[in-house]
């Protein structure tokens, strides 16, 4: 009986005084809100280099973690609403040869370690984009546990750590200011849809060529327009793409949302806002070296904008700036293809993705030679057709009145 009862004590207090062996304490954290990574040059002792000195040529990582302050978050009073004088960030820089090591020296230098899973987008430099060192900085964050498969990517052009210092304006954190921004894809299709990345992991090991949405800051103010391109194989960026590619590479992967078209008819300005807008692709694979895709899309919008008042009503001013803003569709879509073919020679209008469920014989053939090798992709023929329905003129030249 003295036995059970012991026992059974024992069972109470473990009950009671169980907890988390791992647990540690929300107040002693370092949450990561963003995090943008660059590279250097650095000069090693020891080997002979290039230029046949004694030193070796390699490179350091360059991070710079944006950490919240929760204190600040709260509004005080204070001048700017942000919880009184203070800012509710810090950041902080540091290099090493790899992220690993930067990520220790980061708790060496803050009173709290580094905390990743609330991290909303982890921002890479177009330097370090075009080195074979990116794919090597990413491991680290697809290893991370505490990193989400839905944290945002993006590259920034020119010195990266200025992303960090943006003016945030209607938000508390510089990160939240670039992610609220992202979201307006859905109003501008001269942005890209945001990439997480869970998918850019996907492609790393599917060897896809693929965009990345592009940051540029001036003057701490962070822009986002056009896109970063990546040779699949390689994993490195080849180059740009400027807001009209953009919004025809949103076309042809019908991730399009809105944009506008500006035409003159007559001497006046009218701006054409697109809506709606459909692609299609078919393909003649017959001969395989000389394959054929016809691109067909199908658009819609409304009359946005007019600099003098025409009659869209009774005259033809509509059927004629629909085929005008057909024609120039047409014809910046076809500047995108033969930038892809010509310049880069990679396939990120989704060319290939076709053939392999369309053409599956086809694509086993060439598909290692699609946008490498032989570059297959940059031999193809495209033609493209465009058609757009204006849907709302929102004429404004008559006034319906009565009088009493």
């Amino acid at each position: 009986m003295v036995k059970k009862l012991k026992w059974g004590m024992f069972c109470c207090f473990a009950i009671v005084t169980t907890g988390c062996w791992d647990r540690v304490e929300i107040e002693s954290r370092g949450f990561v809100t963003g995090a943008v990574i660059d590279m250097e040059e650095a000069s090693a002792s020891g080997s002979q280099g290039n230029d046949g000195s004694n030193q070796a040529r390699t490179r350091n990582f360059i991070a710079t973690y944006q950490f919240v302050i929760p204190g600040q978050l709260q509004g005080n009073g204070g001048e700017d609403g942000k919880g009184g004088p203070g800012k509710a960030f810090i950041n902080l820089t540091s290099k090493g040869t790899t992220i690993t090591q930067i990520d220790r020296i980061m708790s060496e230098r803050f009173s709290r370690p580094p905390y990743m899973e609330h991290a909303k987008m982890i921002i890479f430099s177009d330097r370090l984009a075009q080195s074979a060192a990116m794919p090597e900085a990413l491991d680290f964050y697809l290893r991370n546990m505490e990193i989400r498969r839905a944290t945002r990517v993006l590259v920034a052009k020119g010195n990266a750590r200025e992303v960090m210092e943006v003016n945030e304006k209607a938000e508390h954190l510089p990160v939240d200011y670039i992610e609220s921004t992202s979201r307006n894809y859905l109003k501008n299709a001269r942005m890209l849809k945001p990439t997480v990345i869970g998918e850019l992991h996907n492609w790393y090991l599917t060897a896809r060529s693929f965009v990345l949405p592009l940051l540029t800051v001036e003057n701490r103010e962070a822009k986002l327009n056009g896109a970063a391109v990546f040779q699949g194989k390689t994993r490195k960026m080849l180059g740009y793409l400027n807001g009209d590619e953009t919004v025809a590479l949103n076309l042809l992967t019908n991730r399009f949302k809105e944009s506008v078209l500006e035409q003159v008819m007559d001497g006046v300005t009218v701006v054409l806002e697109l809506k709606y807008a459909k692609t299609s692709i078919q393909a003649d694979a017959t001969d395989i070296g000389h394959i054929v895709f016809n691109v067909k899309i199908d658009a819609a919008g409304n009359i946005a904008e007019s600099s003098d008042t025409l009659d869209f009503i009774h005259s033809q001013a509509v059927p004629e700036i629909e085929l005008k803003a057909a024609a120039e569709l047409e014809k910046k879509v076809m500047q995108l293809v033969s930038k892809m073919q010509h310049d880069f020679k990679t396939d990120v209008i989704g060319l290939g993705d076709y053939l392999n469920e369309e053409h599956y014989a086809v694509w086993q053939k060439i598909k290692n030679n699609w946008d490498s090798g032989e570059h297959r992709f940059a031999d193809c023929r495209v033609e493209v057709h465009a058609k757009i329905k204006i849907t709302d003129t929102r004429a404004i030249n008559k006034v319906n009145s009565s009088t009493n």
